[in-house]
């Protein structure tokens, strides 16, 4: 740009200088929060301008020549701000795909890949938090067959890393919120396989909680692009994080609710077998017996009845008399429900009982005989 002659007031060329630096400045910011990789030519041009604009150079610009400037500006500008509102909406339709997966297991599995292609990330890592330790889960890198992401693979298959004191996976956690490592290299509470094994230059860890309990962690990040993370890539691995772990708790929410199901089922259908069992047994009456003369020899007491019963047929008469089925006295006692059929039918038949109830029915007369 070549200077021009420009006769304009002190308090005009002080406002001119004033805006200068501020387009400077504004260059430089935007810069700072794109998601342009160092050296792309973007990048170049977006630096070179900023210099520009504050050097000794543009000293003697006119406003006009600064206005012409932002216009130039404008496309590119507009461009690298929508890029962060791009990736939150992919990040947002990555989690609504997740929401379709019916098991914890496949939501694990589906996740690196998602958060991949919503973040523009080049390798993501899922793990489990248990106790002082995280374990890896599932792993994603856009360039599997690689040596190096092969080998960080291999590293992380079956392995346990320790949440040391001080290092940023345990800081994430004490925190519950994303932390970005700025340089491997320096931080000497980095994680090693990322620098040493894997060499990212800087990544991300988000925590992932279900409720108010963490369940694990998240690491990304963009070393085969080579672009730098972001503050914006920081929010959209924390936001993925956070709706992982709804979808996670909602599908534990599922499971529960199918099990609390199942075993309601199972009672019904018990309950529905004793009724049944009840209403076809024969109704028979008591006679009222005169004081002092012995009743018929049909009931003895509870301890002669129980008398006659092996020590098994004893334990099973227990739980027959209380009601319980014969799947469910087999479970109780850890044998098969053809066992326990004849202990029932040896019961029934030193009872001289047709069925279960006409036992039960002896049992109780007996105790209030007694």
């Amino acid at each position: 740009m070549a200077p021009t002659t420009d006769n304009s007031p002190p308090m005009q060329h002080e406002e001119i200088d004033a805006r200068r630096l501020r387009l400077s400045e504004t260059i430089r910011s935007i810069l700072d929060v794109s998601h342009l990789p160092p050296g792309s030519p973007d990048a170049e041009i977006l630096e070179k301008k900023a210099r520009h604009w504050s050097g000794p150079e543009a000293a003697s610009a006119s406003l006009g020549e600064l206005a012409a400037e932002v216009d130039e500006m404008a496309d590119a500008v507009s461009r690298l701000v929508t890029q962060p509102l791009l990736a939150a909406r992919r990040i947002n339709v990555a989690l609504e795909r997740l929401q379709s997966a019916r098991s914890v297991d496949e939501v694990l599995r589906s996740a690196p890949s998602e958060l991949a292609w919503g973040g523009d990330f080049d390798r993501v890592l899922v793990s489990r938090v248990e106790e002082s330790s995280w374990i890896p889960v599932a792993w994603y890198a856009a360039d599997g067959q690689s040596q190096q992401n092969q080998q960080m693979a291999d590293l992380l298959r079956d392995n346990r890393i320790g949440l040391a004191s001080g290092m940023v996976e345990a800081e994430a956690l004490r925190r519950k919120a994303p932390a970005l490592v700025r340089s491997t290299a320096t931080r000497s509470r980095s994680v090693a396989p990322f620098g040493e094994v894997g060499g990212s230059a800087e990544y991300v860890v988000a925590p992932i909680m279900t409720g108010d309990r963490v369940f694990g962690l998240m690491h990304v990040d963009t070393d085969a692009s080579g672009r730098s993370i972001v503050d914006s890539d920081v929010t959209g691995v924390g936001a993925f994080a956070s709706g992982l772990g709804l979808i996670l708790e909602r599908l534990a929410l599922v499971d529960k609710l199918r099990a609390q199901r199942e075993r309601i089922q199972k009672a019904l259908a018990a309950a529905n077998d004793e009724v049944d069992e009840l209403t076809r047994a024969p109704v028979t009456l008591s006679v009222p017996v005169a004081r002092g003369s012995e009743p018929p020899e049909v009931l003895d007491s509870p301890a002669r009845i129980e008398d006659r019963f092996t020590a098994r047929e004893r334990e099973v008469f227990a739980l027959l008399i209380g009601g319980s089925t014969n799947a469910q006295i087999a479970d109780r006692l850890t044998v098969s429900e053809t066992t326990v059929k004849s202990h029932v039918k040896h019961i029934l038949r030193k009872m001289r009982a047709t069925n279960r109830a006409q036992a039960i029915a002896q049992y109780l007369a007996s105790g209030e005989r007694r």
